[in-house]
């Protein structure tokens, strides 16, 4: 079998993404990186409906009790945004790139003893360096994946352009969230993949390119659409 052509992204292209102020001065969205505050009147107050719909996200931050997130795809809107973190997330403080995409596709959320310092964002990913008490800093990019290959594209080499521009070799660097692509057929819901195609060629380069791994997972993998 012929193996598809290499992904070639555009390196050392000069950078179009926009770099954030540190953690307590207010972001270019206009969101106070500060702990958030009671709502003021001129915010809408969340329905009771949307309240609902997030009680499962907030019994599960009650029960595991982490201290740093990243939320994919929540449909909130900014202008509601703030008043309902603050309704389920009190004394939580977050960033959300509103201002990249008008659906805010990544919304990170922290909360004390860890600091954030958002170094870049695009309507696909956001950037932060995050700080714990008496540990080594820690880059980390939380990923929200177009579902076309040509828009994955410019977030493979986005990636890269990080990597270059951060010197992230000599750094930690962590990535998550969701790529909407597999790297290997295994991963695949269908067994009837069983080769690589190009697309999964083009994320392993990637990775490669950036000195990145695939973590292994343990247990099996389930998924609910709603």
């Amino acid at each position: 079998m012929t193996q598809p052509p290499a992904f070639t992204p555009v390196e050392n292209r000069p950078s179009s993404k926009k770099h954030y102020q540190p953690v307590n001065r207010p972001s270019s969205s206009g969101v106070s990186l500060n702990p958030i505050t009671p709502a003021t009147p001129t915010h809408p107050q969340p329905p009771s409906t949307v309240l609902q719909t997030f009680l499962p996200f907030v019994d599960w931050l009650h029960c595991h009790k982490p201290i740093f997130g990243a939320l994919l795809e929540t449909h909130v809107k900014e202008p509601s945004l703030r008043p309902l973190i603050t309704k389920l997330c009190p004394d939580w403080n977050y960033f959300t790139n509103h201002s990249s995409d008008p659906d805010g596709r990544i919304i990170l959320i922290w909360r004390d003893p860890i600091q954030i310092n958002i170094i870049r964002q695009s309507s696909q990913c956001v950037t932060c360096i995050i700080s714990l008490p008496n540990q080594p800093l820690i880059h980390f990019t939380a990923i929200y994946a177009f579902n076309t290959n040509e828009e994955r594209v410019e977030l493979w080499t986005d990636l890269l352009q990080l990597h270059s521009d951060l010197d992230l070799d000599s750094h930690c660097w962590i990535i998550g969230g969701d790529l909407n692509q597999i790297m290997c057929p295994f991963e695949h819901s269908s067994l009837s993949m069983v080769v690589l195609d190009s697309l999964m060629y083009q994320l392993q380069e990637c990775f490669l390119k950036a000195g990145l791994f695939d973590l292994r997972f343990l247990g099996t993998l389930s998924y609910l659409d709603k």
